[in-house]
């Protein structure tokens, strides 16, 4: 019997699949085996800070008009305009060049080309390997949807680009996958790769291919970045259509930023919400991966684990600073099982990730008898960072051939340990395989080629090779202080040499200044780094609090740069130490002739927190000029002291509206009950932007005394306060707040029914049932969807027959929504729609009735159900086996 061999295109979509479907966390997870984690079991959607190009047009056109938004998924969630008057826009521009809290899987709605901008560890690298896997799978199970999905280094991309200059900058990718990429994916006749190009060329040319090109700040100069970044602008350009996520740290991308129609995001930081299902996600994926048999003990353990870790972060602030990305929470949560202390600095981490590498290795060396020439932990130490060091300064490519490697290597043993040369030759590939068996620290790159496993650790161990010596510590940064790549580095070797010892630390943010910058006049390039260092860096406090002093004076004395100055506060790290009186002087700049540096000062007090600086700040809300009163404000804010609250309150009667309404969201900030009845008086203040923040302030204190008062904010004039007031009566939850909610939906503005028919869900009135059922033909697909999550959470059968009629919805949102919300009501009479809903072109729909017909638990479900587990959807195949169990047992055998 013949069988069809598959397309080169199937081969190629398999190894796809096989490269993405796991993610090799031998890098941090220090065992003595291969451990691959599930991209489905670990993989998190992560949110973007979308960066607007209009920066100032559209918030002026929306400080007093109803702001528009496109049609989010969730959990989007829709936010009111910014709050900022024009007069603090220079120290608010964050607000106006950015829509925060957007979904990484909602990006395609928006733009079909992105660059991906991120912090080290962010998950940039991981993002990309989600969007292959998923799109491979699309295009494997469903040949005639999806987007072919090609995942490009681009750090080999430029060194071939280098050595290619004949490559025409529009086929240039296509060129370099033929003669290369394709080669690495072991694809290496050469009739493979032309039929691959061909395919891929006719894709491209139907715009269904997806880019995924990672790395754009790891090339070896600002010329070859920026010949990348011409081959891709070229390639979007003669290939019209077709998708693009180019990721770059956000230090080196601004070299050569990406034109031709590309738009600019920037990973956020983890919120609790995502910080909390990582380490459940990731705990779990851990247990499943060291038991023989995954059971409900399985869970069990990891829930458990998840919730120690995150009561752990809850209780040091320190802590949860750090865990802001998803590898330095997988660092944090592999000190967490081995029962290590938690350390509240990222070197700290990073020398405790690194320190069990060694462990490993010296474990297996034991094992296996092997001497390797009897390096110590320190020795071994100092091997790891030569290597890195190297690979830093020669490779930019972050990948060196392992003759090369080798050679590092025993030079090194020659001069340590005074080997003959031909021993240390022998002794260097013993250790080399060695360390790339057990810790995963060092990885096969192919081709013989070999390079760390993650950036950031080979950035942290040249950062200890480089403080090794101190007479080179000079050398070190003449050559590199400047220069984008070695940015991470020297500020991973400020902090660590603060480690040693204060005197130490203190040495090397000296030995920093003594650099010099061709327009340190002008821009204090120098001092700026320097300063970054310090909030990472343990020094003297003498040290400490004469750059804070040369930072005073040149934030109130360098006009132009003053912005720039006030920024390094709000850079990471731990705060700066200082004496008193250094302070006194930033305090009595707050009476200084000139407005602009009182507003400077009131801006930095806050920032710096010091409850020294509280009686002050209060004598400036008097301030004749209103801008250093609404900047005192804000700095009482952001310090949070009780003491001030009877001022602000004083404050909410200033003539100037924007000192009102600054001094109604510090006292939301403060969170004083004291300030609900001045906070009341103000929803009737005549300026909307000082009522919608007298009412998000109420939200923050919670008070039901607001209840009454907000109800008749409902009927502001202003739909932002509108909608403001129907948050905040969502947040206090009363339900004396039903009817005018109710009242509420007959709004105007979307935004205005959307609130107040979640703040009708999260109450729970049943008297609200009827209304909701009635939203779910809003004209707003948003307020459709919440409507039927409302319906969701109030869980009434009345609302059956209508979910069912908005299964067929034109909006896969609403589907969804009302999806979920049958399932959660549990009535039978949904099950033959539900059913329907398998068919459904929205693979998040048929994954939602997937799992709504397994908690109905009707058997007539069944067979659909053994007919979903063909579904071209992985996801909904895999959720279909839990339902069928669900249904004939009643149960799960092995919940996931």
């Amino acid at each position: 019997m013949s069988s069809t061999a598959p397309s080169i295109l199937d081969r190629y979509l398999d190894k796809v699949i096989q490269d993405n479907k796991t993610i090799d966390a031998r890098g941090v997870m220090q065992v003595n085996r291969m451990i691959e984690l599930s991209m489905e079991d670990v993989f998190i959607h992560l949110t973007v800070r979308m960066n607007r190009s209009d920066k100032w047009s559209s918030l002026l056109d929306t400080i007093n008009l109803h702001h528009t938004y496109t049609e989010p998924d969730p959990p989007f969630t829709r936010k009111p305009i910014p709050r900022v008057p024009e007069i603090l826009w220079p120290s608010y521009s964050d607000y106006g060049e950015t829509e925060q809290g957007v979904p990484t899987d909602a990006l395609w709605q928006r733009h079909a080309a992105w660059v991906i901008l991120g912090d080290p560890g962010a998950g940039k690298t991981t993002l990309l390997k989600h969007f292959a896997l998923q799109e491979a799978t699309t295009c494997k199970t469903d040949p005639g949807s999806g987007y072919l999905p090609v995942f490009v280094p681009l750090r080999l991309l430029g060194q071939k680009l280098e050595n290619h200059m004949h490559w025409p900058l529009e086929q240039a990718l296509l060129d370099y996958l033929t003669q290369y990429g394709f080669s690495e994916m072991g694809f290496t006749a050469e009739q493979e790769r032309l039929e691959l190009r061909a395919q891929f060329e006719t894709r491209l040319s139907n715009g269904c291919v997806l880019w995924l090109l990672d790395g754009l700040d790891e090339q070896r100069d600002q010329h070859v970045q920026k010949r990348t970044v011409a081959a891709i602008e070229a390639l979007r350009q003669h290939y019209p259509g077709n998708r693009f996520v180019v990721t770059s740290r956000i230090v080196g991308y601004d070299a050569a930023p990406l034109g031709g129609g590309f738009n600019t995001a920037t990973l956020e930081p983890f919120n609790d919400e995502q910080m909390s299902q990582f380490f459940q996600h990731w705990c779990y994926a851990v247990e499943k991966n060291e038991d023989i048999v995954v059971d409900e003990h399985t869970r069990k353990r990891a829930d458990d684990k998840a919730a120690q870790l995150l009561e752990q972060i809850k209780l040091n602030p320190g802590i949860r600073l750090l865990a802001a990305n998803p590898l330095l929470c997988t660092i944090i949560g592999l000190i967490q099982r081995q029962g290590a202390t938690l350390p509240e600095l990222r070197v700290e981490l990073y020398k405790l990730c690194i320190d069990t590498f060694i462990f490993n290795w010296e474990m297996k060396k034991r094992q296996r008898n092997d001497q390797t020439g009897s390096l110590d932990k320190d020795q071994t130490q100092a091997v790891l960072e030569e290597i890195a060091l190297q690979l830093h300064e020669n490779y930019p490519e972050n990948r060196i051939p392992r003759e090369q490697l080798t050679g590092i290597v025993s030079r090194f043993l020659t001069a340590q340990q005074g080997m003959p040369e031909s021993e240390a030759e022998h002794k260097a590939g013993q250790l080399l395989n060695l360390i790339r068996d057990v810790s995963g620290l060092l990885i096969d790159r192919g081709n013989e080629e070999y390079g760390f496993f993650h950036l950031t650790f080979q950035e942290y161990l040249a950062a200890r090779a480089i403080t090794r010596k101190k007479r080179d510590i000079d050398r070190y940064l003449s050559r590199y202080l400047f220069k984008s790549r070695w940015r991470e580095v020297i500020r991973l070797a400020a902090a660590h040499a603060g480690t040693k010892d204060e005197e130490s630390g203190s040495e090397f943010i000296e030995a920093i200044l003594r650099q010099k910058h061709l327009h340190d006049g002008l821009m204090h390039y120098t001092f700026r780094f320097a300063f970054l260092c310090l909030k990472e860096a343990k020094v003297e406090l003498e040290t400490a609090d004469r750059m804070f002093r040369q930072w005073i004076e040149y934030l109130l004395n360098e006009k132009n740069t003053r912005e720039l100055f006030l920024q390094l506060l709000s850079q990471p790290g731990a705060k700066i130490r200082y004496q008193a009186s250094t302070l006194q002087i930033l305090i009595d700049a707050l009476k200084d002739g000139d407005s602009s540096v009182r507003m400077s000062a009131a801006n930095a007090l806050g920032k710096i927190g010091d409850k020294a600086a509280v009686n002050a700040l209060i004598h400036s809300l008097k301030d004749e000029n209103s801008a250093v009163r609404s900047r005192a404000a804000s700095a009482l804010g952001e310090i949070g002291d009780k003491a001030a609250v009877d001022s602000l309150i004083h404050s909410l009667k200033d003539e100037d509206s924007i000192a009102r309404w600054t001094a109604a969201e510090a006292l939301g900030e403060i969170g004083d009950k004291a300030a609900v009845d001045p906070l009341i008086h103000s929803l009737k203040d005549e300026n909307s932007a000082v009522r919608w923040t007298a009412a998000e302030a109420l939200e923050i204190i919670g008070d039901k005394a607001a209840v009454d008062p907000l109800i008749h904010s409902l009927k502001d004039e202003n739909s932002i306060v509108r909608w403001t007031a129907a948050r905040a009566l969502e947040k206090i939850g009363d339900k004396a707040a039903v009817d005018p909610l109710l009242h509420a939906f007959k709004d105007e503005n979307s935004d205005a029914r959307q609130t107040a028919t979640k703040a009708l869900g999260e109450i729970g009135d049943k008297a609200a049932v009827d209304p909701l059922i009635h939203s779910l033909k809003d004209e707003d697909s948003v307020v459709r969807w919440t409507a039927a999550k409302a319906l969701e959470r109030i869980g009434d059968k009345a609302a059956v027959e209508p979910l069912i009629h908005a299964l067929k919805d034109e909006n896969s949102v609403v589907r969804w929504a009302a999806a979920k919300a049958l399932g959660k009501i549990g009535d039978k009479a949904a099950v033959d729609t539900l059913i329907h809903a398998l068919q459904d072109e929205d693979s998040f729909v048929r994954k939602t009735a997937v799992e709504a017909l397994g908690e109905i638990g009707d058997k007539a479900a069944i067979d659909p159900l053994i007919h979903a587990l063909q579904d071209e959807d992985s996801f909904v195949r895999k959720i279909a086996v839990q339902a069928i169990e669900e249904i004939d047992l009643g149960y799960q055998l092995c919940p996931y």
